[in-house]
């Protein structure tokens, strides 16, 4: 995951490979067809500049909105497009990222827009964005939207890549601009980066190969999960599941050489007044047991364990938020398939 930082100041004296910044698409048409604004010759309508945007444009000496136009470029949310800065700013270029109509604006089209920006980021070291600043939402929850958009969307799954110098975006500043201070985005940033290191953290143990993840290994990786994050953690292993009479798990796992596991994630903070339980299914691969599936229908059998790793996702975000809330986690691991 990249980096993120806060900082103040314009953002087209930032230094960093690219510049990010939001754009509305035009406004819906009226009753008869016609467009209230921003209509073209060609009778198609201009992206509309949001006032944290348009310096930008100036800085650059350009009608921004017709540079757009004649890319293409229509703001729809996630829509990009490339704009050389030529020597007028410390970065190369500028990437306009369209968050859709300003009448329809919400959190989701900001982080879709970060996304959106990772993916067209993935082969460039450093961005500084705006696109959290943008006309009509609050800077701190369009900030966490936008962080959560950049950090999903910058996602690899590279564990079993041979490439250790793989290229990835490493840094991603966010701008405050005018009376915004970075005292009131940084909590915000540090909550999005927590969230989407959890998510992240489903995503690697999803995309394992179920090779790599049978139960016992399973297990001892949600222990270390829950050692980094101060969460209690207790494995049963099989005599601890056949002595507690776990009749169910040891059934399904009864088939294979790597017995089942229960794991249970304990998170209690002091002055906690609700307990919630959550039970994650842990099936690290499902061939069907006996009955064996036909192939096509196992091809993605390798997911069958993506309970079990939200409930440790979720665990693990808790811990990082501190959230007031007791909660206790249950991984039930095993691999339904005859050895």
């Amino acid at each position: 995951m990249p980096t993120f930082d806060v900082a103040k100041g314009a953002l087209e004296g930032a230094k960093a490979d690219l510049l990010v910044v939001p754009a509305f698409q035009a406004p819906a048409p009226d009753g008869d067809g016609k467009r209230r604004k921003g209509k073209s010759k060609d009778g198609d309508a201009a992206p509309r500049i949001p006032v944290v945007t348009a310096p930008v444009g100036d800085a650059l000496g350009i009608d921004l909105a017709a540079e757009l136009q004649a890319l293409g470029f229509d703001g729809s949310v996630g829509s990009t497009a490339r704009i050389p800065t030529r020597g007028k700013a410390k970065a190369a270029q500028v990437l306009v990222v369209g968050v859709g109509r300003a009448a329809d604006l919400d959190t989701d089209a900001v982080r879709k827009a970060g996304a959106a920006a990772a993916d067209a980021a993935s082969k460039l070291r450093s961005i500084a964005s705006t696109v959290h600043a943008v006309d009509g939402l609050d800077p701190a929850a369009a900030a966490r939207a936008f962080v959560e958009g950049v950090a999903l969307g910058a996602y690899r799954f590279t564990s079993f890549k041979s490439d250790a110098d793989l290229h990835q975006l490493e840094k991603v500043t966010l701008h405050a601009v005018g009376d915004a201070r970075p005292s009131l985005l940084k909590p915000a940033v540090a909550e999005a980066e927590a969230i989407a290191d959890a998510v992240m953290l489903v995503r690697d143990l999803v995309n394992t190969p179920s090779g790599a993840k049978r139960p016992a290994a399973f297990a001892d990786r949600a222990r270390d999960v829950a050692k980094d994050a101060g969460i209690k953690a207790k494995v049963l292993d099989e005599k601890d599941l056949e002595k507690g009479g776990y009749g169910g798990l040891l059934g399904v796992g009864g088939g294979s050489d790597a017995p089942p596991r229960l794991v249970e994630l304990s998170y209690k903070p002091s002055g906690a007044k609700k307990h919630v339980a959550l039970v994650g299914k842990g099936i690290t691969f499902d061939s069907g047991g006996l009955s064996l599936k036909p192939p096509e229908a196992m091809e993605t059998m390798k997911m069958d364990m993506g309970g079990a790793a939200t409930v440790l996702g979720v665990m693990q975000a808790v811990a990082a938020l501190k959230l007031k809330v007791q909660i206790t986690g249950l991984l039930a691991l095993a691999e339904n398939m005859p050895s």
